[in-house]
């Protein structure tokens, strides 16, 4: 079957069974177990990867998680955590462009948005259930983003990152997320900032779990990834239906 006769079947489908009909292109085929590009609509260019899970289904769209790499490469934060993204059954979407170093924090900040509003509008989703994730500067950025945005994030996959410092102590984090910071027991950047952060973010009543890898700054392995979602989980049947 072609790809853009599959793409229209599946718009069909999603239309008749969701909420996504009115915003899902038939453009977007939603193929179980691949992966594809796709440039945001907008100004900046701004583009993203997506991994769509084997057991993905337009009926029951999944929990979705958006991660951030630190030199911009949406392939390279997306493979280290697509085995464990499959396993879970969540779509993986990783960001290019955004970067450490953006010096205009207006472009950053459009980037961020195009991106945002693109992935929200366009790929299947489970709108309760929207977790960020970064490594080190991306992070930073996931942890920036659930401060200035307006969505309810349920949570955040931390690795090796951290707030961004004193000033960013009081910034206006999203309330009741699940956290979960992944460090190597080695990293002293990210780790000196462990307990500062943790109390930052419970004075927003977010959940916060630590997760400790071998090794110093980098993204956990794979297994502690699978903990990471396990616990993200949990969570969620535990305390999700009743999060505003």
């Amino acid at each position: 079957m072609k790809r853009s006769v599959l793409a229209t079947l599946l718009t069909i489908l999603i239309c008749s069974t969701t909420a996504f009909c009115e915003t899902v292109e038939s453009d977007i085929a939603m193929v179980p177990g691949e992966m594809f590009s796709r440039t945001a609509k907008g100004e900046t260019g701004i583009s993203y990867v997506v991994y769509v899970p084997t057991s993905f289904t337009a009926k029951e769209p999944p929990p979705v998680i958006i991660a951030f790499s630190p030199g911009g490469s949406g392939k390279g934060i997306l493979n280290p955590m697509k085995e464990s993204a499959e396993k879970a059954g969540w779509i993986l979407i990783g960001s290019d462009k955004l970067r450490n170093g953006m010096k205009n924090d207006v472009l950053a900040h459009k980037m961020e948005d195009e991106l945002l509003e693109d992935i929200f509008s366009k790929i299947p989703h489970d709108s309760r259930r929207i977790y960020l994730a970064g490594f080190s500067g991306g992070a930073m950025r996931a942890y920036g983003i659930s401060a200035r945005r307006e969505e309810r994030i349920a949570g955040i996959i931390a690795y090796g990152g951290w707030l961004g410092g004193k000033e960013h102590m009081d910034d206006p984090y999203c309330k009741y997320m699940a956290i979960a910071m992944a460090n190597g027991v080695n990293d002293g950047g990210a780790r000196a900032w462990t307990v500062r952060d943790t109390d930052a973010l419970e004075e927003r009543d977010c959940e916060v779990k630590h997760f400790l890898f071998p090794g110093e700054h980098g993204i956990a392995p794979a297994d502690v990834t699978d903990d990471c979602i396990k616990w993200l989980e949990r969570d969620w049947k535990r305390h999700g239906s009743k999060k505003p």
